[in-house]
């Protein structure tokens, strides 16, 4: 019995290890492999928004997470190195590109 609790107590220590991979850091914690470019995907401005357009969004402005903002939207004010804006007018067109 002593063995089991042994063998679940290792497993349980073994569960909050991970490895760790060659990424750089900066100063506020954000991965730098995933710097938002904004002004590499402007040409998107105008169109409609959709899957695609998003995932074209976010590979060509080198982002990790994008979101989409309507007009009144709450959005949080938190600034995100690799996070791509992606803001919408009524008609569901991008109207503007930023990060943050």
């Amino acid at each position: 019995m002593r063995s089991l609790i042994a063998i679940a107590a290792v497993g349980v220590a073994l569960a909050g290890c991970k490895t760790t991979e060659d990424k750089a850091v900066d100063a506020g914690g954000n991965d730098v492999r995933y710097t938002c470019d904004a002004t590499r995907v402007q040409g998107l401005i105008g169109q409609v928004a959709s899957q695609a357009l998003g995932t074209e969004a976010v590979r060509g402005s080198n982002s990790r997470t994008m979101r989409w903002i309507s007009p009144g939207m709450a959005v949080t004010m938190d600034y995100r190195t690799d996070r791509l804006n992606i803001h919408l007018d009524g008609q569901n067109r991008v109207t503007r590109i930023d990060c943050g």
